[in-house]
């Protein structure tokens, strides 16, 4: 098990699969935490919401508990990996290879968001006016919440 805790300032870290299973407190300033499981096959999944600034990410054999974290990015590799956002946290997610399901919930927002999923792999797509990017995945759910939204499948 690898623990990792910042300071008052802000603070980055990187877990791979090396790391096995971590704990990551980012305590004060603004935190980013980049997942890095591009090179593993099996599933992944996990969650984030910004309520409690927790994230969990797991696979059969690792995982991976984040508190404080501002900035939250994922690569997965090539299992059929899902992911969820709640309480409109921002996230950069790669879903690498498989067939990814990318679940957003972002019902607290009152901004007007717009999304276009770009069905060309390896593309970028990005929620306007929330922040959050996705590629390489194939499904997405997306629940918005009071601003005058616009969503658009691929």
């Amino acid at each position: 098990m690898t623990n990792y805790t910042g300071g008052a300032a802000d603070n980055s870290w990187t877990i791979t699969p090396v790391d096995g299973t971590s704990i990551v407190d980012g305590n004060g300033g603004t935190d980013s935490l980049l997942i890095d499981w591009s090179a593993l096959n099996n599933v992944q999944y996990g969650s984030w919401g910004t309520s409690l600034g927790y994230a969990f990410v797991a696979t059969s054999d690792r995982s991976v508990t984040a508190y404080d974290i501002e900035r939250l990015a994922l690569l997965f590799g090539g299992g059929n990996d899902y992911f969820e956002v709640r309480n409109n946290a921002i996230v950069s997610l790669d879903g690498g290879g498989g067939s990814d399901h990318f679940d957003a919930h972002f019902t607290s927002s009152n901004a007007n968001i717009s999304f276009v999923l770009n069905p060309t792999a390896g593309t970028t797509s990005t929620f306007v006016n929330q922040g959050t990017t996705i590629r390489n995945v194939e499904r997405v759910s997306i629940s918005t919440g009071s601003g005058n939204d616009s969503l658009t499948g691929g």
